[in-house]
């Protein structure tokens, strides 16, 4: 018998393609196959042609097609068709690369916080040391702590999520740490209202650049602050004492790194935030062995 007119049950072709019987129902009902002879009993039988067809349909599924457009690509022997609808295809690819690339930095980024803030959580908050911030790239905005709203920062991140989204951007475009930049310092200590700004990464392979700037890489007094950001104003008096201990000159502004918050944690105690304030030079005369 001639190969190609040769029939095959659907368990036989649900064996010789590799997929289930239901599979090819489903085809069926989807219109991308039809039995090549349905006997009197009502038992479908198939032809190699048609096996063929199945095989096509698993290819198109596996890279990525939808099952109605696998129908148009089946019931098309147009290249220009074909064309079309792979470089669409390849197009949304590189939208999902994109959209992925970026999952992977914003995750690497949490998890980085989370590694930090345990380190530093076992080593606790006694250490203040002098470290260079390197170059990145942030979105800004502007904003208002108001000391006498409990909820004053919290809305400021979420105002920053939104100021993102209608940029253009998608959650996972910036990542990694919210730091709130202050003018001056002094607010803080004193725990008094103030403007502030709001900085978090921009990944690379951002869509927008609104809001998106650089800054540029400085020299900082570093310090952990452990618990309830109540009491953070004693970890700003215990770094400026080790900087003044040590000639070394603020320039008056600060960072405030938030490790953990309550995006890992929802028992304030738990909180881990690095202060960063910038000095007005590289501190060339501290002797970083004496101060081991």
């Amino acid at each position: 018998m001639n190969q190609d007119k040769q029939l095959y049950s659907i368990g036989q072709a649900s064996d010789i393609c590799d997929v289930t019987t239901r599979t090819l129902r489903f085809y069926e009902i989807k219109g991308l196959i039809k039995p090549d002879h349905i006997s009197e009993g009502g038992y479908r039988y198939y032809t190699m042609a048609t096996l063929r067809r199945v095989q096509v349909i698993r290819y198109f599924v596996e890279e990525g097609f939808s099952l109605e457009v696998a129908k148009v690509l089946l019931g098309t022997n147009s290249l220009d068709d074909y064309e079309r609808i792979f470089r669409e295809k390849m197009d949304e690819t590189r939208e999902r690369i994109y959209y992925y690339q970026n999952r992977l930095e914003s995750l690497k980024g949490w998890y980085e916080l989370i590694c930090d803030g345990n380190r530093v959580r076992m080593m606790g908050d006694d250490n203040v040391t002098l470290k260079h911030i390197p170059t990145n790239t942030y979105m800004f905005m502007d904003g208002y702590v108001d000391v006498d709203d409990m909820y004053s920062e919290a809305r400021l991140e979420t105002s920053h999520f939104t100021l993102a989204k209608s940029n253009g951007h998608s959650l996972i475009d910036v990542g990694g740490a919210y730091i709130l930049h202050t003018a001056d310092f002094s607010n803080r200590i004193m725990n008094t209202s103030t403007e502030i700004t709001l900085i978090q990464e921009a990944y690379p392979n951002t869509k927008s650049h609104e809001n998106i700037r650089k800054l540029e890489g400085f020299m900082a007094v570093s310090a952990y602050h452990l618990g309830n950001l109540a009491n953070i104003k004693e970890t700003y008096k215990r770094a400026t004492k080790w900087a003044g201990e040590r000639n070394i000159e603020l320039v008056g502004d600060s960072y405030e790194r938030y490790v953990i918050d309550f995006y890992t944690s929802d028992n304030p105690d738990d909180y881990v935030t690095e202060i960063w304030l910038p000095v007005k030079s590289d501190a060339g005369s501290y002797n970083y062995l004496n101060d081991r």
